[in-house]
């Protein structure tokens, strides 16, 4: 008899302690090179916590649709999901998201200030921010040269420092050159660049109130500019992440590139990764008011409401994201540019980048990202979206800019029902 109980107490020892090993599993879904990021830094956070993580790698498409599907059927979502922040609001919008608000209040100040609105809703947070993308623009050394132009950073910056400059630059490089300023796809293309020009302005799609903006008149502005660079042939018709974008880059099609600072480990990885020191990185042109800068991509991690220990998924949240060495050593190996500003002041940022002719990159990034502002979302911002690509396709026909915009403002506000 007491061996039969010292049997069954052994028993409920192991079953107790199966338990809580059970539970001292947090499960993360992120994709590509945000999941390769994180993959690098659980061992040392494993080792740390004694917390195991099942990291799930997910194409950004496939993730964006199946964590939907989960989120409303209650079950098969992550802990902890990464979410790029375009997305985030109308994510929230479905419920499925432990409120952390108390949990990160501690770490408010260690983030840059833009970086929150994404992931709050009716003054409650449901996220930690991570990445960024300040956005630059890419030139080519080679190819200012070849227009009797400087190419040193600093003689570049000053020399664009106007998007009226820009404009002139453009026309000089073409008519010497025959080289397009630029790539911007007449159709088929999200238009982050014309995004990117009017955060600049501290405009955008909505208002910090969710109002419609789409017929402001600074908006229908910028697309004039857009469309005059089409009209006077200085930008090649050619959208982001295709053939024709990537061929302009790597053959010299186009002297510049608006871009996130993520373009970088593009470029060297594999877009052209034999182009050393032809490339340089200057700050946007600017307009008669706003910044040099905006922002171009990023994203932060969220504990879904399915989360099995709440606890412990914020545990590994706070240590991929509030800690400096894992957000460098991710920014290192990845290009997540962090949002953690105290990760500025790192040697890293000091390292001259040969692909870049020896220029201080990363510095000039880190700079510009202190000056972005904020870019309203709203959960409505694919159908806004939707309406702005199709105007543009419809201007690139000879539709007129300012008729379109009015139009694609209306379409806007009558779905969605904002003002």
């Amino acid at each position: 008899m007491r061996k039969m109980t010292f049997i069954i107490a052994v028993l409920l020892v192991l079953s107790l302690n199966f338990t809580v090993m059970a539970q001292e599993v947090v499960t993360v879904e992120a994709w590509s090179i945000a999941a390769d990021g994180l993959a690098e830094i659980i061992p040392a956070f494993e080792e740390e916590t004694g917390i195991k993580v099942e990291l799930k790698k997910t194409e950004n498409a496939t993730m964006k649709q199946n964590l939907l599907l989960s989120l409303n059927a209650g079950t098969g979502a992550a802990d902890v999901v990464l979410m790029e922040d375009f997305w985030a609001p109308r994510f929230l919008d479905t419920g499925g998201f432990v409120d952390i608000t108390d949990r990160v209040e501690e770490h408010y100040g260690k983030f840059l200030e833009f970086k929150w609105d994404p992931i709050e809703m009716n003054g409650k947070y449901y996220g930690m921010p991570w990445d960024i993308g300040p956005v630059g623009l890419f030139y080519r050394r080679d190819l200012f040269e070849k227009a009797g132009l400087e190419s040193e950073p600093e003689a570049v910056a000053e020399m664009l420092s106007t998007w009226e400059k820009y404009y002139e630059v453009a026309e000089k490089i073409k008519s010497e050159t025959g080289t397009y300023m630029l790539a911007y796809g007449k159709s088929n293309y999200d238009n982050r660049m014309f995004q990117n020009m009017l955060q600049q302005q501290n405009l955008g799609y909505f208002d910090e109130n969710g109002d419609v903006l789409i017929d402001h008149p600074q908006v229908i502005e910028t697309a004039k500019y857009i469309n005059q660079l089409w009209e006077d042939d200085l930008a090649l018709d050619a959208a982001e992440w295709t053939t024709g974008w990537y061929a302009a880059i790597e053959t010299g099609e186009i002297a510049t590139v608006v871009s996130g600072s993520w373009l970088g480990g593009f470029l060297k990885g594999w877009i052209a990764p034999e182009h050393d020191g032809v490339w340089g990185v200057v700050p946007l042109p600017a307009w008669e008011e706003g910044v040099r800068t905006a922002n171009n991509g990023g994203s932060s991690l969220y504990i879904t409401n399915q989360a099995e220990n709440v606890d412990n998924a914020f545990k590994f949240i706070e240590y991929a994201l509030t800690r400096n060495e894992p957000q460098l050593a991710m920014y290192e190996s990845q290009d997540l540019f962090p949002s953690l500003t105290s990760t500025y002041e790192a040697d890293l940022f000091e390292k001259p980048d040969p692909y870049f002719g020896g220029q201080k990159q990363r510095q000039t990034f880190a700079e510009l990202a202190e000056d972005i502002t904020p870019f309203y979302f709203t959960t409505d911002f694919d159908e806004a979206a939707t309406y702005v690509s199709n105007a543009f396709e419809e201007i690139a026909l000879g539709a007129e800019v300012e008729e379109e915009f009015k139009d694609a403002a209306e379409k806007t506000r009558r779905e969605t029902g904002r003002d």
